[in-house]
Parts: structure tokens; C-alpha cells; sequence
């Protein structure tokens, strides 16, 4: 990035940082405790980086201009922490979103959930000559020369219509649970689901060496399902 692209990036990021608004309360409700702390913001971009600048700017995380949720944080619990209930998570609505949940009885068992989403972004100014009839099945429009791009082809492939952004999101969701019947014996699952899901470049050749080649979009549709159960015993 350009020195002075730097410069407006950091100035757009203080000034996001001087509307954030921090929030925190505690108060008691029916015999329990809460607490809490929120914090809302905004922000923008003073010089928006061209297209072709913006894949790498936002490769994993979403920039996208407004409202955000920076962070927030809710418990509900008793005097004595012997239960209690937190809520909690990051910029809820975007495609870097985050949340948790707790759960638990101290000393004696714990819940547990968590999402996360993660975006790689490769590419928001890419542009294809072929056309997807179906899921990840392109078709090319039928060719004038089988040696050369004719300057009408070459003109056709600089005017091809612009892709949506290229990129695949990770959704990852953790559930646990642990269970301590007695002092010296704990029990513990644990399930994580990873859903893999949008495009990614790749390049197709079709002939030998010296051939033609184009890059195109591998569809990615991946699921990874993992559970754990531990024990231990002290």
C-alpha cells in the first residue's frame, strides 16, 4: 500500500475510533447480578481504495461502512457465582461476525457455544468471459481463430462482465460441555463444525503445453464435522 493511502486509512480509523461509545452497567435484578458492557461505532472511508486495491485491504475481515457493534459483553449470575450466564460477541452482522454463549454452575458443570465467521477475499475486480450455466460448470462463447485472439475476441474479453466479489467464508461452530460429578473427576465433550462455502481462482488448461489457459472459479462446498469426549482424573 502507498504511503499516503496508509495516511487516509489511519485517519478513516481514528475517526471510527472517536465514535465508538462504550457502555457499562451493573445492576441487581430478582436476586441476581448483571453487568455489562457495549460498545457501538461507526465507520467509513475518507478515500475508498479502487477495486483492484480493496481485495487485499479486506482479504479477512469485512470493512464494509456503517454501524458497528465493536464488542459486547452481558452477564447474569448470582451473588455467590455459583451460577451464571454470559453473552457475548463482535460486530454482529457483518461477514467477520462473531458471538458466545456461557453457561455453568461453578464447580459442578459448564456449557459453552461459539460461532465465527472468517472471509478470505481473492478478488473484487475480476471479470470472465465465460458464463456459469450451473454450478460451477462455465461455458466459453464459441471462438473465431484457434491460434490467436482475433482484436474482436480481445475487445470482447477487456468488456466481460464483472464478477461478484471471489472469495470463500469459513463458518466455524464449537459447542461444549463438561460435567465434574466429583472433585477429583471431570467429564468433557466437545463438537466444532467447519462449513466451507464460496469460489476460489483456478487455473484450466485445454491442451498440451503450449495451449490456451484460463482461470476460473472452483466452486467450494466443504463440510469438516469433529467431536472429542475426555475424561481426567486427579
Amino acid at each position: 500500500m502507498r504511503p499516503h493511502a496508509m495516511v487516509r486509512l489511519l485517519v478513516a480509523a481514528l475517526a471510527a475510533l472517536s465514535l465508538a461509545t462504550p457502555v457499562g452497567a451493573q445492576a441487581p435484578a430478582g436476586g441476581l447480578s448483571f453487568e455489562g458492557e457495549i460498545e457501538l461505532g461507526g465507520r467509513f472511508f475518507i478515500d475508498e481504495p479502487s477495486a483492484s486495491r480493496k481485495a487485499k485491504l479486506e482479504e479477512y475481515r469485512d470493512l464494509t461502512p456503517g454501524m458497528l457493534l465493536e464488542r459486547l459483553n452481558l452477564r447474569l449470575f448470582r451473588p455467590d457465582e455459583s451460577y451464571s450466564l454470559e453473552v457475548g460477541g463482535t460486530r454482529w452482522g457483518w461477514e467477520d461476525q462473531e458471538y458466545s454463549l456461557r453457561a455453568g454452575r461453578i464447580g459442578r458443570w459448564e456449557f459453552g457455544f461459539d460461532w465465527d465467521q472468517t472471509p478470505h477475499v481473492f478478488a473484487t475486480n475480476a471479470r470472465m468471459l465465460a458464463t456459469e450455466t450451473a454450478r460451477g460448470v462455465y461455458v466459453l462463447p464459441a471462438r473465431i481463430s484457434a491460434a490467436a485472439l482475433s482484436a474482436v475476441e480481445r475487445a470482447k474479453h477487456d468488456t466481460a462482465p464483472a464478477l461478484d466479489e471471489i472469495g470463500v467464508r469459513w463458518d466455524t461452530a464449537k459447542l461444549f460441555f463438561s460435567l465434574t460429578p466429583t472433585p477429583g473427576l471431570e467429564l468433557r465433550a466437545e463438537y466444532k463444525r467447519i462449513n466451507k462455502e464460496g469460489n476460489r481462482p483456478i487455473g484450466v488448461a485445454f491442451s498440451t503445453p503450449g495451449g490456451d489457459f484460463m482461470e476460473s472459479r472452483e466452486p467450494i462446498e466443504q463440510t469438516i464435522n469433529e467431536l472429542r469426549l475426555k475424561a481426567s482424573y486427579a
